[in-house]
């Protein structure tokens, strides 16, 4: 199953990249480097890292270690 379609509407998944939007990008700024800070991307969504697990889960960013990468532009 595709991760995006386990988004159960359109509005869900346009809710979520607006909440993390910050985070997301910050992330998508430095996609060219493919790699971002845990500990940064941790700061932007206040110390919550359920927030982030979330985007990984459903497939929006990709956890490395302690970095991040944006997935749509692989």
């Amino acid at each position: 199953m595709d991760s995006i379609s386990q988004f159960r509407t359109l509005e869900d998944l346009v809710n979520c990249l607006s909440k993390e939007r910050k985070l997301l990008r910050d992330v998508f700024g430095d996609r060219k480097t493919h790699v971002y800070s845990m500990d940064i991307a941790m700061e932007l969504v206040e110390h919550r890292r359920e927030r982030i697990q979330f985007l990984i889960d459903y497939g929006v960013i990709h956890e490395s270690g302690n970095f991040l990468e944006f997935i749509a532009v692989r």
